[in-house]
């Protein structure tokens, strides 16, 4: 499987929403994300499904990839929202999923858990704002961190 692995972008603080649930993208992380959507989608093509935690910000950062796809949609998995979180269950939920292509869009610390389950003694990147992230997995002993790049180097792609 090729896992993608990308967190919301930038949010309001906690702060100036009513909780964390509610939480928003604030209109630089809106830009951002913009910015990057191009290359993200190029990379993780047509064919992959989209799995998306329950919280606005990141159904937001899903909506902006997705603006200019009609007919593509995503799926809300609860067990990406910290409510349902424990270590380990998100990487026990994927290890059986039968999917060639899947991306994940959704928070720290469920995106470092899930590398970290994967990766095992490898190395785990930094998982900033708006990140993107691939590993390939075989579901059961072999997995390989393909790339990790930070918004910042992903913006300006032509699609």
């Amino acid at each position: 499987m090729l896992l993608y692995l990308l967190r919301h972008a930038e949010a309001q603080a906690i702060s100036t929403a009513e909780n964390d649930f509610k939480r928003k993208l604030t209109p630089f992380g809106v830009d951002t994300l913009r910015n990057s959507k191009e290359r993200i989608l190029d990379t993780i093509e047509d064919s992959a499904e989209i799995h998306v935690s329950p919280y606005v910000r990141t159904k937001q950062t899903a909506d902006i990839l997705l603006e200019e796809t009609p007919g593509r949609e995503y799926v809300l998995q609860k067990i990406l929202g910290a409510e349902n979180y424990e270590q380990g269950s998100i990487f026990q939920y994927y290890k059986s999923y039968d999917k060639e292509k899947l991306l994940v869009v959704s928070h720290e610390p469920q995106i470092r858990s899930l590398l970290e389950d994967i990766l095992g003694s490898q190395k785990v990147p930094s998982i900033y704002t708006a990140s993107f992230h691939c590993v390939f997995w075989d579901q059961k002993n072999f997995a390989r961190l393909l790339f990790s790049i930070p918004a910042k180097y992903l913006q300006g792609g032509k699609r």
